[in-house]
């Protein structure tokens, strides 16, 4: 899957019985990305699914992770 450039990718974080949930944290995509979409059980309440990406995360005070779960909104998905 790709994110589009200029989307908001959601940060996850830790909930009820060690849940991941998409934060009111975010950071933007300044190029198109890419992305697989994950089997999780989520609400779609907040309109927003999640994905996996290899990053590297580190000025801005986030932890370095090889792979990070994100929260992007469906629409914003595409397979080209």
């Amino acid at each position: 899957m790709k994110i589009k450039s200029d989307t908001r990718l959601y940060l996850s974080e830790l909930g009820a019985k060690n849940f991941l949930y998409p934060s009111d944290r975010f950071i933007t995509a300044t190029t198109a990305l890419e992305c697989d979409t994950i089997p999780f059980v989520y609400s779609k309440e907040h309109g927003l699914v999640p994905v996996r990406m290899a990053v590297q995360i580190g000025e801005d005070g986030l932890s370095y992770a090889e792979h990070t779960i994100f929260w992007v909104r469906k629409d914003l998905l595409s397979t080209e």
